[in-house]
């Protein structure tokens, strides 16, 4: 079972269940298809900067190559801080129940919001 959104307010704990949500789920989307003269569509892709492997698209999804062409998967990249020093993992929150507290108007009309 995929782990939920649990918060605490006044004692009392709920769950809600999540979606990722994207533009194109919103508002569909459109492909532009590259055709080549026989009419098949093109495959996009890049070389590495050595000129050695090419790199299909979607291929990065599942990992990334070092300076040396070492392949290093995503599960074994890490966090870095400005300085290069690795930083800790912080474990997620989902389905750890997060404590909730009611919010006063000024500090709602204060707050700066970077995204949503």
């Amino acid at each position: 079972m995929a782990k939920t959104i649990s918060v605490v307010l006044e004692g009392v704990e709920t769950h809600f269940d999540f979606k990722n949500l994207d533009r194109a789920k919103l508002y569909g989307r459109r492909v532009r298809m590259l055709l080549d003269s026989d009419g098949e569509p093109f495959t996009r892709a890049s070389l590495t900067m050595d000129g050695s492997t090419l790199v299909r698209a979607g291929m990065t999804a599942q990992g990334y190559f070092d300076q040396d062409g070492t392949w290093i998967p995503n599960r074994d990249l890490v966090g870095l801080d400005p300085d290069g020093h690795e930083l800790d993992r912080i474990p997620s929150t989902l389905g750890e129940p997060q404590p909730l507290r009611v919010a006063q108007a000024f500090e709602v009309l204060d707050m700066r919001l970077q995204a949503v």
